[in-house]
């Protein structure tokens, strides 16, 4: 960075003093050097796209896994939640939750600039995040509270806003909007704190990443090409050329972006691709990421002095890729969850080769303080199939999709206590998550369902095939089915299910089915 800059630095330096042709000739290379600038800067290639996708497992034994239910998507005090993580872990213990996924604020800061020298005359407002708290203190907060639970899994992740936008102006009747500020993506599996620290979030220290802005660079250079030639002049019309030539050199300054991602605030909607940058960073570091709460209706409110604009956001589901999951369960609806909506038809890509990676579903708490309107820890509860309470075998379930995700109140969820796919002449069984290749035409469904609290009430069941619904059941618990299907022939099918009661839901991750003649796709991270 110093190296680049120097040149522009000492330009008038070489100019003032010298012949006139020695200054000419200083002028040339000063040129020269400004526009190498440029080209150099507009030359910056971006968004490299990862190639890590992971696909379903090929089936274990059933009977190796465990069934442990835990809570995603937690704030503690470190950002904007009650409780401590130590805390958070007796309460989980209380609750009968053998997994507590955290994700605090990455990063709670919002910065508006004033054109044309946005980075010098700027308001900034930060809010306590992990990153005002410290990402070191806050992997180490975590870590003593695993030593002091031996049932409670406590697991470190963020949550994180990569992008927002600014539209209107301010002191104007509209005012200004914060727009897409509270598009949110869930975190976990980052191994060091400089990973955390390096995820690209806009308005963060300088880093790799830099993006030109053209017009602003061509203003500041035009300044810059005016004040050398009034240089060239004496008396007052050269001191003119100092001052023109030094703004242009600091605008020039400004207007290069230099910092975590490569997008800024300021230049209106960028779609998916500030999203898409973040998640293949992550990705390429090893981690997982999730949608959260795509269906939000919560996101469009007046903040004075400005306005909040975060409209529902469900189609990112199906324009971003190499995501790991979507929380389909939360306290704000997503129709798209729904059979035939959204996350169906990411499944129904991947199986025909359109995706690198099926796309799990969670079910979210958004939790900050135990019997805040009216909900509790517990309320969303995501079931992990592990083989041992881990960090590893946590994270190996979330990114395998060996997951169900519920919603209702404690203690009166209703529990899928089997789903498994099985080819019937092998006696291979497949849970959610999983692939099973099927030697024949037809295989077994196997479904069992309970009540926490063991009294019997009525559900309804539906089985989904690549985003149909084939079988609809309605009956008390407890449930015990086995239903023979046929799968389409000559394709990769997936089945999931939807489960619903008047104090519960479960939607489980899906199974998927491929005939004997396509090759496996099992991939092991």
């Amino acid at each position: 960075m110093a190296d680049k800059s120097e040149p522009c630095a000492i330009g008038p330096t070489l100019l003032t003093g010298a012949s006139p042709r020695s200054r000419k000739k200083d002028i040339m290379h000063y040129l020269h050097v400004v526009f190498f600038w440029l080209i150099l800067v507009s030359a910056i290639p971006v968004n490299a796209h990862s190639e890590n996708s992971p696909n379903p497992k090929t089936p274990r034994q059933a009977n190796d896994y465990h069934w442990v239910p835990g809570v995603i998507d937690i704030r503690s005090a470190i950002s904007d939640g009650s409780h401590t993580p130590d805390a958070l872990a007796d309460l989980g213990h209380q609750r009968g939750l053998g997994i507590l996924l955290l994700s605090d604020h990455e990063r709670v800061a919002v910065e508006y600039g004033i054109f044309p020298l946005r980075k010098f005359f700027k308001y900034t407002k930060q809010l306590p995040s992990v990153e005002t708290f410290g990402w070191d203190q806050y992997l180490d907060i975590i870590d003593t509270a695993n030593h002091r639970h031996d049932d409670v899994l406590l697991i470190p992740g963020v949550e994180s806003s990569p992008f927002y936008y600014w539209s209107g102006l301010p002191f104007s009747k509209t005012g200004l909007t914060l727009n897409n500020w509270e598009r949110h993506l869930l975190v976990f599996g980052l191994q060091s704190v400089q990973d955390f620290a390096d995820l690209p979030t806009i308005g963060k220290t300088p880093g790799l990443t830099w993006r030109n802005q053209p017009p602003a660079l061509i203003l500041f250079a035009g300044a810059i090409l005016i004040g050398l030639i009034l240089l060239r002049l004496k008396g007052l019309r050269s001191k003119t050329g100092i001052m023109i030539t030094t703004l242009g050199l600091i605008g020039c300054i400004d207007a290069i972006h230099l910092g975590k991602s490569q997008y800024d605030q300021y230049h209106g909607d960028q779609k998916i691709a500030p999203y898409q940058e973040f998640i293949d960073h992550v990705t390429s570091r090893g981690g997982l990421t999730f949608w959260n709460h795509p269906g939000t209706n919560s996101g469009k409110r007046l903040l004075p002095p400005i306005q909040l604009n975060t409209p529902p956001y469900s189609e990112v589901v199906t324009e971003s890729d190499n995501y790991t999951g979507i929380a389909v369960l939360s306290g704000e609806a997503f129709i798209d969850a729904e059979p035939g909506g959204r996350w169906d038809q990411t499944l129904e890509e991947y199986c025909v080769g359109r995706r690198q990676r099926p796309v799990w579903g969670i079910a979210t708490a958004d939790f900050h303080q135990d019997g805040r309107h009216g909900e509790h820890l517990g309320d969303y509860t995501t079931v992990f199939a592990i083989r041992s309470l881990n960090q590893q075998e946590v994270l190996e379930a979330l990114e395998r999709g060996r997951m169900y995700a519920v919603k209702g109140s404690q203690p009166n969820q209703d529990r899928l206590l089997k789903f498994a796919l099985t080819d019937t002449s092998k006696v291979i069984r497949a849970i959610s998550g999983e692939e099973i290749e099927l030697s024949g035409e037809r295989a077994l469904i196997e479904i069992s369902i309970n009540a926490s609290s063991g009294s019997a009430h009525p559900l309804t069941l539906k089985l989904i095939e690549n985003g149909q619904i084939i079988v609809t059941i309605t009956e008390e618990t407890p449930v015990l089915r086995h239903l023979e299907i046929q799968p389409p022939s000559g394709r990769k099918n997936y089945y999931r299910l939807d489960i619903s009661s008047d104090n519960c839901r479960i939607l489980s991750n899906p199974i998927f089915t491929r005939p004997a003649s396509t090759n496996p796709t099992a991939h092991n991270r």
